[in-house]
């Protein structure tokens, strides 16, 4: 893990909150700059760590055989970025 001296970036724009390690689940507060899109966990050292989203709507949540709730979607696939497990033939209002 990478402690810097955040005097030394004060002009840059951060970005904090709560995040959840992908890998071992572990959740911590973390400051990041903006435009990061994964973190090291503190506990597992790897590199799976996301901010926890802002905003979770009521009710229930899809989640990938592995535990992980967070999906990559591109054009042609929806898959688990810590198992990698394929999700595109799953119709789309099952998701």
């Amino acid at each position: 893990m990478t402690v810097i001296n955040i005097a030394d970036h004060r002009k840059d724009k951060w970005i904090s909150g709560m995040a959840i390690c992908l890998s071992c689940q572990n959740v911590w507060a973390a400051v990041a700059p903006a435009g990061t899109q994964f973190l090291e966990c503190p506990n597992c050292g790897t590199v799976k760590g996301i901010f926890k989203l802002p905003v979770e709507h009521q009710g229930e949540h899809f989640r990938c055989g592995c535990g992980n709730w967070y999906f990559l979607i591109t054009p042609k696939r929806i898959y688990c970025p810590n198992c990698g497990e394929d999700y595109s033939s799953i119709p789309a209002p099952l998701l």
